[in-house]
């Protein structure tokens, strides 16, 4: 099953970008920044069922991740729309020497908080 949906991100990058993460439920879109997103082809709260799921998740995210540094970003702000196992997963595959800043915001409607900020 190819849970992640394929969703190209663009050769170069502004060093600054917002990164919206759906996976089990369609995340809103911030404003304000480039916008990259990683999707679930279907959405939902039981997306994450098993370990080979998480797994998945964490090289598809991984192999996300890596494009984003070689399109030159770096600070990131994460707008996640996940279940918790794939929270643990991006703040696991988040490389703090390859990203200046991190930023995690939570929807608390009708807005985007700022929740966490790793530097």
């Amino acid at each position: 099953m190819d849970m992640i949906g394929r969703i190209p991100v663009p050769s170069t990058l502004s060093r600054e970008v917002s990164v919206v993460v759906s996976v089990s439920g369609r995340a809103q879109h911030p404003v304000g920044r480039d916008i990259v997103e990683f999707q679930a082809v279907a959405p939902g709260r039981g997306i994450i069922r098993k370990e080979a799921h998480v797994q998945q998740f964490r090289s598809s995210f991984n192999a996300f991740l890596q494009q984003l540094f070689t399109a030159c970003a770096r600070v990131l702000h994460i707008h996640p729309a996940t279940p918790l196992s794939a929270s643990i997963e991006i703040g696991r595959t988040v490389l703090p020497k390859a990203f200046e800043e991190v930023h995690i915001w939570e929807w608390q409607a009708p807005n985007w908080k700022s929740a966490l900020r790793l530097k």
